[in-house]
This record gives C-alpha cells, structure tokens and sequence, in this order.
C-alpha cells in the first residue's frame, strides 16, 4: 500500500516498451524492484529519476509514476483510480516472495570490535519492536491524529507489515539481493 505505480488519467493502460516512468529518488529498492518486475515480464520502460514525491508532481514528468510512503497511501484512501498496480503485491505474484523494503542492520566490524555496543543495539530494536507491537492501537491513533489518515486505512497497512526478521524474511530478501545482483527473477 505505500508503494504504487500509477498513471495519468490519459494513459489508463498496463505499461509497455518505452514507456515512460517518472521514479522519485527518495527509494532505491522501490525502483529496483520495479525494475526486476518489468524485466520478468520482458517490458523495457524508461525510469525517470525524480526529486519529486508528489502524485501530481510526477506525472508532470512522465505518463507513469512509482509512487511511495504517504503519497501512496494517500491514493489508496482516496480510491485513486489511477493506480494500475501496487508494488508489494506485483512483486509477491511474480516471484512467490514478500517484498522486502527494508532491512536493518549492525555493521559486522561493531559485531567483532564492540560486541557489547552491537548486543544494545539489537536489544532496543527488540524492545521497540515489542513495544510496538504491544500497542498497535496506540500507534495507529497516533498516526492518524498526526497524519489525517483514517485508523481503519493505517489499521490495514500496518496489517501488512512484518517488522521481525524470520526465516522467511530472510529468504525473500536473500532473493531480492540475488536479483539485483544477478538483473535476473
């Protein structure tokens, strides 16, 4: 749900060869992403890097547009009918992976030279972690006061998300690594 292509409302039409996309520059992974789907189906757009983040903003710049966080959300609450695909859910019809957007890390350097700084580290993101989960609601009426969201459009993403780093986790961002790396699905 935050992160979706859409079209101007003239070229309400599943993307082809040379089409245009404009891609804001505030997201690789999205636009690799996007990129690896367009290469599993075999179509070779033109990606248009952007500094925008507005709907608006980039279809000024091109016919098509990937869009992410907030503006993308914001599509979804307004039932956007220019939305012609989400990412998360294209990616997971084409390779039978989640999508993996985000991943934190500890540097393997502070994991051997500062193993007591490393293990805090881990610790407070469990804590977090665990905090957040223990209090969804909270956090839900929160951002919505904050954001302007309705509770029952942020109940439904935070749905979606997967915040603990599982076998299956690993495995789908292992593969969207290998096909970055590899420009192969």
């Amino acid at each position: 749900m935050s992160a979706i292509v859409v079209a101007r409302s003239d070229q309400r039409r599943e993307i082809r060869d040379g089409d245009q996309i404009a891609v804001t520059n505030y997201t690789e992974t999205s636009a690799r992403m996007l990129d690896a789907i367009f290469q599993k189906k075999k179509i070779v757009p033109e990606l248009i890097q952007s500094s925008f983040t507005s709907i608006e903003q980039l279809l000024q710049e091109a016919p098509y547009a990937l869009v992410i966080g907030n503006e993308a959300l914001m599509a979804y609450a307004t039932g956007d009918r220019r939305k012609i695909f989400d990412l998360g859910e294209e990616w997971l019809k084409i390779t039978k992976q989640p999508a993996v957007f985000a991943v934190s890390a500890v540097p393997m350097n502070l994991l051997k030279r500062r193993e007591d700084d490393a293990n805090r580290i881990v610790s407070l993101v469990r804590e977090s972690l665990e905090y957040g989960y223990a209090n969804i609601g909270r956090i839900i009426d929160r951002t919505a006061e904050r954001t302007g969201f309705k509770p029952s459009l942020l109940a439904e993403y935070f749905s979606h998300l997967r915040l603990d780093y599982t076998k299956r986790v690993e495995q789908s961002y292992e593969f969207l690594v290998d096909a970055f790396e590899s420009g192969n699905l």
